[in-house]
């Protein structure tokens, strides 16, 4: 196998698979050898394990002695890698890395040397390195207060012998040792990433460089690999190049990007180094610009009844929020207590309950840092049209003593915006009298009147103070000899032809005093007519039939006078239509015994216009010939029936109307016979019919039943009939 996930077993929904067993035989990989596992996987306990991911959201879910190297991913995103062991940690478990033990390189075999101490010294992210010559290596990523100072790795001095080896918190110091005698296995190249930056927003993107000391030419400067990654820092950004000597950064917020590069020689894996280096993103320096009032609509004219909505939340304000709005009354009929009663804080101001005139209004905008801006709306408010109100005080009258009085109706007044009040006054001579009362309503009662000829003048008067007046005259007469009312019926005569039977005539009356009353006679007619509203001048004649019909209408005046005219109605017979036959229907029967059961067919809903005059059975050919036809019925409605043996029996129906035209249907009865026909005898007595009294026929049949239960305790006797011979009878 070439990794640990080549060696995996897959999972299998089967029956057999869950019966598998799986058995390594050899382990995948050693400790340490981690390329034996393949990219984005470390070797641990013999097996390899999947490295944890990170992007530049997630640079604290490492765990403990790891860091976010965004190098080691394939996925082409500057802000994604694996969690790898931190220099000077090696993974001991899957859960983070820790401390590599300290190291001290020695001569082979030696056992005595000068005395040189090597001491390692880890203080947060800073290692140091001191060796006996005195020289000083330092590689720092440490963050304190706002300042990273930029690391370089530098070689040891020539002779000396150490190795880098950091820990988590702790001084480790190291023991008296004889001098190196071997070169030292690593090479420390001299890195620099370039002095901190500093950028202000709205810039947002940077380049980093790296450079080697003393810079490399040529076919040095090839063998060379660069690799970039973020120790700390806001989770977003974009890198670009991380693999080259030059980083960009791009789409950088506001905070502190803390990047390291590690350099490594292609060709020789020993030579190595790395620098750390800080870029600081400072927000935007801008100058508070105060907020902009706004108000929509700035300029508007209305007409009454109306209100106004003005619209203030366009107000802007380009770096704060506006945190107040205020609304006040520079000019107009509207108070500041009128505006009190709106929402005078809010965005939108309401206007209602306005008078006609010219208005000024403020909107005061202030934001969070006191900042303020104002703007006016200029409103004109046009009064509502008012029309001038029409008087009505309505049609002029007659009246006839000994009638004295009359009311006046002056509600038919109208004005746009209605009336406010009423003056009624008597006009002309003042030597005609008359009580009024209701002057200042609009119905005027008028009592006390005498002969002549009265005016009135009815003034109305809106809320504006518009005036309109109308006058109206009541002539007071002596009334004159009674003439009598004169009807008129149109059409005094009238043909209508049936089917119709509904007809409304209307009557008109002149009287000189008014009409009081009506009332309509049905004189002459056929049938039996009705007369609907017959106290109205328009009356309904229904159920009518052929003939003539004479009504009489009366029209009765105030003082008792009729007037009366006479209208004639003709109505004629329509087209003569086929009656329309109904026999009933098929009928069974069963018979009962007695041989004396009586079959009937209806044909009362047979039907016509005219009138059914004449009935008629028939005995079709098909139908059985017994039974005889009782009293005639095949010539009536209802056809009886006697005598009928069992089997089918069929009749048509034939009916004629008045004028001779006919109606046919056909019936059918089926008789079944009696269930009890083969237990039927006969008796004959040798007796005379006429001497044969009923008490002797109890006794008879009272004897039969004794003399039957005894051998048939269930039998039952039962007197179907009796048929007299001569000299005999014959008992069944």
């Amino acid at each position: 196998c070439r990794s640990a996930l080549a060696c995996q077993p897959r999972r299998r929904k089967s029956a057999d698979a869950d019966k598998a067993v799986y058995l390594p035989l050899r382990s995948v990989c050693a400790a340490g050898s981690d390329s034996a596992c393949g990219d984005g996987h470390y070797c641990m306990s013999s097996a390899c394990q999947a490295k944890k991911s990170c992007s530049m959201s997630t640079l604290g879910d490492c765990g403990p002695g790891e860091e976010c190297n965004f190098g080691a991913s394939d996925s082409g995103s500057g802000s994604e890698g694996f969690c790898e062991c931190r220099s000077g940690f090696v993974r001991r478990s899957s859960s983070g890395c820790q401390p590599a033990p300290l190291v001290v390189t020695t001569a082979a075999a030696a056992t005595t040397a000068a005395p040189t101490a090597t001491a390692v010294t880890t203080a947060a992210n800073s290692v140091t390195t001191q060796t006996a010559a005195g020289k000083t290596n330092e590689s720092a990523s440490a963050e304190t207060g706002d300042t990273v100072a930029s690391a370089t790795s530098a070689t040891p001095a020539a002779g000396s012998n150490s190795s880098e080896q950091p820990t988590d918190s702790a001084a480790v110091s190291g023991t008296t040792a004889p001098p190196a005698t071997t070169p030292s296995k690593r090479e420390q190249l001299i890195v620099s990433a370039g002095s901190n930056r500093t950028i202000e927003l709205p810039l947002n993107s940077i380049e980093l460089h790296a450079s080697i000391i003393p810079e490399p030419t040529g076919a040095a400067a090839k063998r060379l690999a660069y690799s970039w990654k973020v120790i700390s820092g806001p989770r977003k950004g974009q890198f670009q190049n991380r693999n080259t000597a030059s980083l960009k950064l791009s789409e950088l917020v506001e905070g502190k990007y803390v990047l390291q590069v590690d350099v490594t020689d292609k060709t020789d894996s020993n030579r190595v180094g790395k620098a750390v280096v800080m870029v600081t993103v400072k927000p935007a320096k801008h100058k508070s610009k105060p907020p902009k009032a706004v108000i929509k609509p700035a300029s508007l004219s209305i007409q009454l009844p109306n209100n106004v909505i003005l619209d203030g939340s366009g107000s802007v304000d380009g770096d704060q929020k506006i945190e107040s709005y205020h609304w006040q009354v520079v000019d107009g009929p509207l108070t500041a207590q009128d505006l009190h009663s709106v929402s005078q804080d809010q965005q939108i101001l309401q206007l209602n309950k306005l008078k006609a005139g010219f208005y000024v209004i403020r909107l005061t905008v202030q934001d969070a840092k006191g900042l303020s801006d104002s703007a006016t709306a200029n409103i004109t408010v046009i009064p509502e049209p008012d029309d001038k109100p029409k008087a009505s005080a309505g049609q002029s009258s007659v009246i006839y003593l000994p009638q004295n009085n009359i009311t006046l109706y002056g509600n038919a007044s109208t004005d746009d915006h209605g009336i406010v009040s009423y003056m009624w006054r008597q006009k002309g001579g003042s030597h005609l009298s008359a009580d009024m009362q209701g002057v200042h309503t609009p119905v005027l009662h008028l009592s006390g009147l005498v002969e002549g000829d009265y005016a009135f003048e009815l003034t109305v008067t809106d809320a504006r103070g518009q005036t309109d007046s109308a006058t109206v005259n009541v002539l007071v007469k002596r009334r004159p000899k009674n003439a009598l009312p004169v009807v008129t019926l149109l059409p005094p005569e009238l043909t209508v032809e049936l089917p119709l039977t509904r007809l409304v005539l209307n009557a008109s009356a002149v009287d000189d005093t008014g009409v009081k009353s009506w009332r309509w006679t049905l004189l002459t007619g056929p049938g039996s007519a009705k007369l609907a509203n017959a106290t109205q001048p328009s009356v309904t004649l229904t159920n009518l039939q052929a003939g003539v019909y004479k009504l009489r209408a009366e029209a009765v005046d105030l003082d008792g006078g009729v007037g009366s005219a006479v209208v004639t109605v003709t109505v004629k017979p329509g087209p003569n239509q086929a009656p329309k036959a109904d026999a009933g229907g098929d009928r069974v029967v069963d018979m009962d015994g007695t041989g004396a059961t009586l079959v009937a067919l209806d044909a009362s809903k047979s039907w016509d216009d005219k009138g059914i005059v004449e009935y008629k059975w028939t005995r079709q050919d098909v139908s059985l010939a017994v039974g005889q036809v009782l009293n005639g019925s095949d010539a009536s409605p209802r056809l009886l029936l006697l005598g009928l043996l069992p089997g089918r029996y069929s009749f048509r129906l034939t009916v004629k109307d008045s004028e001779g035209a006919t109606g046919t249907a056909d019936a059918a009865i089926l008789v079944r016979p009696w269930p009890h026909a083969a237990s039927v005898a006969s008796l004959e007595l040798r007796a005379d019919p006429s001497a044969l009294r009923q008490s002797d026929l109890s006794n008879l049949m009272s004897q039969m039943q004794l003399t039957l239960r005894g051998p048939h305790p269930g039998c039952n006797l039962r007197l179907l009939g009796l048929r007299p011979r001569q000299a005999s009878i014959v008992m069944r």
